[in-house]
């Protein structure tokens, strides 16, 4: 059996949904073949997790899987590496326990959280990338003598004001995309399946959006009863293909019907949520694409006094009672 390792659910939750996990605790999912454990943040954390969970039981191999801020700016959000080397850095100096791996980019674990520049500007140079937890997993696989492996994607710039909500804002993408290198590492990628339907070239779908349209056809197929090709005749695939706009507008717009079709009140409220946002044209507005939190965060750009002026008075007059109805359930409103 293998043991997969990941920061967070948000991370993880695709892996679970494609493996059909089981819950056997708030921080580990299981079926026959695969074990997931959550280790959360920070490398002596994922380290105490990790290295109780092989005190306990034999594993073949520990593939560690995450995101991760790139410290070398050449590095494009999305990429996926497998790492060489990892380091700990503490209070950002590096220590002198390493790991080495196969793979291309080197990696620093950061005891503490990089939100800033003055946090990241010391790193650069020693690593191409960093995370939290990578260092801890490795150094409790190095300990019972367990075989090990780490991926990490990047979701932004390591240092980058306002990393953090971009990443939340994109998980699902992200955790798509970390189960499709999963799937690759593990040679289960099941071409039959990925070839079961073509659209045609009048869509377009990047890798980890085209692993979302067959999770949602395959959802659909197995919640009705029906074929991939009845979920198309159902959303009237052939009136999609007329209209004029471009293949990824289109690839976008058939996305939303799945999920709609999927869940109809989720996307009732989606809809809804939209709208409220576009009432505030220039305001970048984050909020909880979990529908737990009633946080809402704002952001925007200014290039002069005037615009920062604008914005602040279009801020001010943001009515957040419709986004509490909305979260509420209650999408019939103004």
């Amino acid at each position: 059996m293998k043991l997969i390792t990941l920061a967070h659910y948000g991370e993880a939750q695709s892996i679970i949904d494609r493996f059909s996990l089981s819950k056997k605790s708030s921080e580990l999912y299981q079926n026959d073949e695969l074990t997931l454990l959550l280790t959360g943040e920070g490398p002596f954390e994922a380290c105490a997790s990790v290295s109780s969970l092989l005190g306990q039981k034999n594993f073949s191999e520990v593939i560690n899987l995450g995101i991760a801020g790139a410290l070398d700016q050449k590095l494009l959000v999305g990429e996926i590496f497998e790492i060489r080397s990892i380091y700990l850095a503490v209070e950002g100096k590096l220590q002198y326990k390493t790991f080495k791996g196969a793979g291309q980019k080197d990696l620093i674990t950061s005891f503490e959280r990089i939100l800033g520049e003055d946090k990241a500007h010391p790193l650069r140079g020693f690593g191409d990338i960093v995370d939290r937890e990578a260092w801890g997993v490795a150094f409790s696989c190095k300990e019972h003598g367990v075989p090990f492996r780490s991926f990490k994607l990047i979701s932004d710039v390591a240092g980058t004001i306002g990393a953090c909500e971009a990443v939340k804002e994109s998980a699902q993408e992200l955790s798509l995309k970390l189960l499709a290198k999963l799937e690759e590492v593990l040679g289960e990628v099941n071409e039959t399946r990925e070839e079961s339907f073509h659209l045609g070239d009048e869509f377009y779908f990047t890798f980890s959006l085209k692993h979302r349209l067959h999770h949602l056809v395959e959802m659909i197929t197995l919640r009705d009863e029906i074929t991939a090709l009845d979920v198309f005749k159902k959303i009237d695939l052939g009136a999609l293909k007329e209209l004029n706009i471009t293949p990824k507008a289109r690839a976008k717009l058939l996305m939303e019907k799945l999920e709609l079709e999927l869940d109809p009140f989720k996307g009732k409220l989606q809809e809804a949520l939209s709208e409220w946002k576009g009432n505030y044209q220039g305001l970048d507005i984050h909020t909880d694409p979990q529908w737990e939190s009633q946080s809402v965060k704002f952001s925007f750009t200014v290039q002069n006094k005037n615009e920062l002026e604008a914005k602040l008075e279009l801020l001010a007059k943001v009515d957040l009672e419709p986004f509490y109805q909305i979260l509420q359930g209650k999408v019939d409103v103004e």
